[in-house]
């Protein structure tokens, strides 16, 4: 299993600055490494064995075009996302720009949004919602 493990490029959020992860309240003002989705990114690569790669955009400079110039240079089976309340709307802009480009590929999403709210991360394509601890869960994508 291919998995890309996305931190989209701030530009999809109305403020254009990077957006909390771990905490999930606020934009930019204390950036901190996305630990939560680091976590499932480790126990996919080392429990499961799947093939890892975690795009933290914010964190690599890499602004929208690059990202939509990786998106169309990689091929992913199931793109991840950890989504917080302020986050959502640039997760989603993000796994539509992916399905866009590869229509086959998953989008899922984990964190708190879509705990909370399920519904409104329905995309297109086949995207899934992971609720509450997303670990054990992952297994049932190979």
């Amino acid at each position: 299993m291919r998995a890309l493990f996305c931190i989209p490029p701030s530009e999809l959020n109305a403020r254009g600055i990077p957006i909390d992860r771990v905490y999930g309240c606020n934009y930019g003002f204390d950036y901190k490494p996305a630990i939560h989705l680091l976590a499932v990114a480790t126990w996919a690569r080392d429990v499961l064995g799947w093939e890892v790669r975690f795009l933290d955009c914010p964190a690599e400079g890499l602004g929208l075009r690059q990202f939509q110039e990786f998106v169309r240079g990689s091929r992913w089976d199931v793109v991840l996302h950890w989504a917080t309340y302020l986050s959502a709307v640039e997760d989603l802009a993000a796994a539509r720009i992916v399905q866009d480009v590869w229509p086959q590929a998953r989008a899922v999403f984990m964190g708190t949004a879509p705990t909370w709210k399920p519904d409104e991360f329905a995309l297109a394509g086949e995207s899934y919602c992971l609720l509450g601890e997303p670990e054990h869960t992952l297994r049932d994508l190979d």
